[in-house]
């Protein structure tokens, strides 16, 4: 038999399909003596009931994509871009290179404006400032106090300037200038990470300046202190003589009685070396036996140096023994200006050329000067 409704086969003397369960109809049932199966009735669905418009649907509208903007300040894009980085601690290491590991991620922000990109550079700049300060304040205390802690305040500081400034870029300075504002508005993009390891890499130019201006500072800061406490030959004066005493208390604050003091203390500490002084080895031309001077490129001024003891001669120096007396009556022979400078080696003493005219008559005449020009070794 086939089945009318699903066209299987199956044998006679089934009253209804093997495959789908439908009864067999027709004159082949008939013949069979199987009774038709009645016709299933027909149910008519009742009408769907009306639904209340408080229960409608109603078609959503869909919201259009945001409009690009600055991730700082939410203003209209540039194309700047600020990287963030985080790690990620992922436990120590022994062995060769002991230490703790760190899975490093960072991303790219783009679209910074340029007001921002601008604004974050100048902040920056005065970072790379900021942190160089400890150094300068390690620095100051170091030379007021001579105190070793501040040494070792100012070594540990540059090892963990050196340390941070190349490993990262990032030091407390950044934090304290820029890294708040910009944590608060790029902490959306902040890749996986520890907490509070946010960081905005400063950039290789500004990890150099952090690096070289640290020994850059130090050797300017060690200048500066040179040159504050540093002593000019031409202002010592003669411990020996009375007249070379410190100041008086009760000194003028005129600062033109004070030169006139120093002045009169110079001319009186010079009389009285000058006075007993014996075989001052004077640098001469070898031919003309005039004063030697010294090699100084300047048209309004002479400048004369002698020497108290002549082993202090520099090498291959023609010279002549002389007195006191003798050496004044010939710097004052010696053409040149009234501002011309003689120093005398030895008690380092200070004397311009009017000076040895106001001393010259207090002295006793000067003897014949021995011709002889001797050469130091």
């Amino acid at each position: 038999m086939t089945c009318s409704k699903c066209g299987g086969k199956y044998a006679a003397h089934f009253t209804a399909c093997v495959h789908c369960g439908a009864p067999r109809t027709g004159p082949a049932a008939a013949a069979a003596g199987v009774p038709e199966a009645p016709a299933p009735p027909r149910i008519s669905a009742p009408a769907p009931k009306p639904v209340p418009a408080e229960f409608r649907s109603v078609p959503m509208a869909v919201a259009p994509p945001p409009e690009p903007a600055c991730p700082c300040c939410g203003g209209a894009p540039g194309r700047g871009t600020i990287r963030v980085e985080t790690r990620e601690n992922k436990g120590s290491t022994f062995g060769f290179r002991p230490g703790t590991r760190y899975l490093v991620r960072w991303v790219d922000v783009p679209l910074v404006c340029a007001a921002c990109a601008r604004q974050i550079e100048i902040r920056r700049y005065l970072a790379d400032a900021l942190c160089l300060a400890p150094l300068v304040a390690a620095f100051v205390g170091l030379v007021a106090t001579d105190s070793k802690a501040f040494l070792w305040i100012l070594l540990l500081y540059a090892v963990f300037l050196l340390k941070w400034s190349w490993g990262l870029g990032y030091v407390w300075a950044d934090a304290i200038l820029y890294g708040g504002w910009l944590e608060s508005s790029l902490t959306r993009f902040a890749p996986p990470g520890d907490r509070n390891t946010i960081r905005f890499p400063a950039g290789l130019w500004h990890c150099f300046m952090r690096i070289g201006g640290a020994p850059a500072l130090l050797v300017a800061l060690l200048a500066a202190v040179a040159g504050a406490f540093g002593s000019h030959p031409a202002r010592h004066e003669t411990p020996s003589a009375p007249a070379a005493a410190a100041p008086d208390a009760s000194e003028s604050t005129d600062p033109r009685e004070r030169a006139r003091a120093r002045s009169e203390r110079e001319i009186a500490a010079a009389r009285a070396f000058l006075e007993s002084a014996r075989n001052i080895a004077v640098p001469v031309d070898p031919v003309t036996l005039a004063l030697k001077k010294k090699d100084v490129q300047r048209d309004d001024m002479n400048f004369f140096t002698v020497y108290a003891n002549p082993s202090d001669l520099p090498s291959q120096t023609a010279y002549q023994l002389m007195t006191g007396p003798q050496l004044l009556s010939a710097f004052l022979k010696t053409e040149g200006h009234d501002v011309d400078f003689l120093t005398i080696n030895g008690p380092n003493l200070p004397l311009s050329r009017w000076q040895a005219a106001n001393i010259a008559p207090t002295l006793p005449a000067a003897e014949p000067l021995d011709p002889e020009v001797r050469q130091s070794p």
